[in-house]
């Protein structure tokens, strides 16, 4: 073989191996890459674990969070060519080749919520001053505090132990459609002052009213006791009235909202039938936020149109994505997941992982 042969070759034996490091480049073209395709699966899979739990809920079975509390990333590249050549007098002899090896281990490290973590996280009520500020942030107050409270200023709303429903007051959910025509006309607006004594939730609303608004505002007054609906009320946890300056509300945990929403997991009849699943009891009250907050269906084959699904009892169990609605509830249920981790404000460790 020539010596432009060999070259020849061996210049194709190195553009082979370089190739095999260019498409899996380290470094910074890696973290767009790997972030996005992380961020992916974990949105996933968080999203399953939810409805799972929602799902388990409604079978009366106990639910499990498995929190994915790291993941680390390694890579190592490796490539090696030999070459070689042999003359005699009959003959030449030519050896050459080249290897390559590449590894991508993945280290994903999982946490199960229990013991002081679950109580924390799932059994303890939300803070008053996180449910206001969630409407301060731009969610409808009528859906936030149907989903998270339990009585606003001693007005009731319905309650679920298991699948058992305490009927709401009869002016709960007028009382949150009210707020909720107040909000959308921009007559009514709030936020939260976190102060050294407490919490200060701070309500301004137009000085002329006129139509519809001014009974919704009148309404609201007078069912809750607020004495003008505007100024600073004095933010507590409780299921009192108030005293004209508060506004008082008892909130839900985590795990109670899960039980109200999976009241809305339509599970097969021969499950109700053959004890698996108690009959549902939904909310019966009027308005849009009454009513199934998260629809869940069931079907036997896994379903083209799905958001989210989930295997479980040999049936698929799923949140359709043409329901706008339930989407949207799911998505602040998932939200309200996160708000809910007594871990989250703890700070990141920082690792160094690397490359070879």
């Amino acid at each position: 073989m020539s010596l432009h042969r060999v070259s020849a070759c061996v210049a194709l034996i190195l553009g082979s191996l370089l190739g095999v490091s260019g498409c899996n480049s380290y470094g910074p073209p890696s973290v767009a890459r790997d972030r996005f395709d992380y961020q992916v699966s974990y949105a996933r899979s968080l999203q399953e674990q939810l409805l799972f739990n929602l799902v388990k809920l409604r079978y009366q079975e106990m639910p499990v969070f498995l929190d994915v509390s790291s993941v680390i990333n390694s890579y190592s590249l490796e490539a090696e060519m030999t070459l070689s050549a042999g003359f005699d007098q009959s003959s030449h002899t030519h050896l050459f080749g080249g290897t390559g090896r590449y590894a991508d281990r993945p280290t994903i490290t999982y946490a199960p919520v229990q013991g002081e973590s679950f109580s924390k996280n799932l059994l303890r009520p939300l803070p008053p001053d996180v449910v206001m500020a969630l409407v301060q942030s731009g969610w409808s107050i009528d859906y936030v505090l149907r989903m998270t409270v339990r009585a606003v200023n001693g007005v009731f709303n319905s309650s679920f132990v298991g699948m058992k429903r305490r009927p709401e007051d009869a002016d709960f959910f007028p009382v949150l459609e009210a707020l909720e025509r107040m909000q959308e006309s921009a007559a009514l607006t709030v936020h939260v002052e976190p102060l050294d004594r407490g919490t200060d939730l701070v309500i301004d609303r137009r000085a002329e009213l006129d139509g519809k608004v001014r009974e919704d505002a009148e309404y609201v007054n007078r069912v809750l006791g607020l004495g003008g609906l505007r100024g600073r009320y004095r933010l507590g946890y409780g299921s009192g009235h108030g005293d004209g300056g508060q506004i008082m509300l008892l909130t839900r945990s985590l795990l109670e909202t899960m039980n109200d929403v999976a009241s809305g997991v339509d599970v097969p009849a021969e499950h109700v039938e053959d004890g698996r699943a108690l009959r549902r009891e939904l909310v019966q009250g009027e308005g849009p936020a009454a009513g199934v907050l998260v629809a869940v269906k069931h079907a036997k084959e896994r379903p083209d149109n799905a958001v989210v699904a989930v295997r479980h009892h040999g049936y698929w169990f799923y949140v359709d994505d043409r329901d706008l609605r339930s989407k949207r509830m799911f998505s602040f249920l998932s939200l309200l997941t996160q708000l809910s981790d007594a871990t989250s404000t703890a700070l990141t460790p920082v690792l160094s992982v690397p490359t070879r």
